[in-house]
């Protein structure tokens, strides 16, 4: 009698690798019918779990295509899951539309498929507290000097050469917004307030500062070299920025 390990293995061998004979563990004379429920049920699932992590794509490109595409990058067997948290999954689904050749003509896809799956991280990750800018009315001028910011864990950033922020427009409002070019330098902040994902679509100066910031570095070590590159730069005005769009839980000095 075989074991429920053995049971398992062929079963998920018949699933993925399509075996076509040796269905005993099917209690059925129609196994192989039987098998195709289960199968077309996991595979609907795995569409169903990218639909719902890139749903600009499937605006993009239309149901059927985004369908399509779905089903095909899952019969690759290095693409499934590698757990069965659906949450941690389909990042190589954006790199895998960008290899098909009939979508050549919408180069912008893979960059929204990567801005989307950063927005599911997004959304996925960590709880935390974050400080108001009050806080900073508590440091004296030789610690703001030596102070570095800790980020929320919901922070995430992208740059594209793509206006990633018009598409993502388009696609909430199609009716209203009009795309003239996809190509334009865009610049984005992504963060969870409470338990809603915003993108803030910033100029490059002020994206700048704050990935410099999510490095670690200290805040006169990051001024100074947002000086060198962007003399108009307003120190002022981008720590207000990340204070009140709710990105900083904590703080720590730099030793002399």
């Amino acid at each position: 009698m075989k074991t429920l390990e053995e049971i398992q293995s062929e079963f998920c061998h018949s699933i993925i690798y399509e075996k076509t004979g040796g269905h005993d563990f099917i209690s059925s004379d129609n196994a192989l019918d039987r098998l195709a429920i289960y199968k077309n049920t996991i595979f609907d699932t795995l569409r169903k779990a990218l639909q719902i992590t890139f749903p600009g794509i499937w605006v993009l490109v239309g149901n059927e295509c985004a369908n399509n595409l779905a089903f095909a990058f899952c019969k690759i067997i290095a693409n499934l899951p590698s757990s069965g948290c659906l949450d941690d999954w389909g990042n190589e689904f954006p790199d895998f539309i960008s290899r098909q050749e009939s979508l050549k003509k919408l180069p912008y896809l893979n960059d929204y498929g990567d801005y989307e799956w950063l927005k599911h991280l997004s959304y996925s990750s960590a709880q935390a507290a974050p400080l108001g800018i009050e806080v900073m009315n508590t440091i004296s001028d030789d610690q703001v000097e030596r102070m570095s910011f800790i980020f929320h864990p919901s922070v995430y950033m992208m740059q594209s050469e793509y206006a990633l922020d018009e598409i993502a427009a388009l696609i909430e409002s199609p009716e209203s917004v009009v795309l003239n070019s996809v190509s334009k330098k865009t610049f984005c902040v992504i963060v969870r307030s409470d338990s809603i994902v915003v993108s803030y679509w910033v100029a490059e100066d002020l994206w700048d500062f704050i990935a410099h910031l999510l490095k670690g570095l200290s805040l006169s070590v990051v001024y100074e070299a947002m000086m060198e590159h962007y003399p108009q730069f307003d120190l002022s005005k981008a720590l207000h920025f990340i204070f009140q769009k709710r990105m900083i839980t904590s703080f720590r000095f730099y030793d002399d």
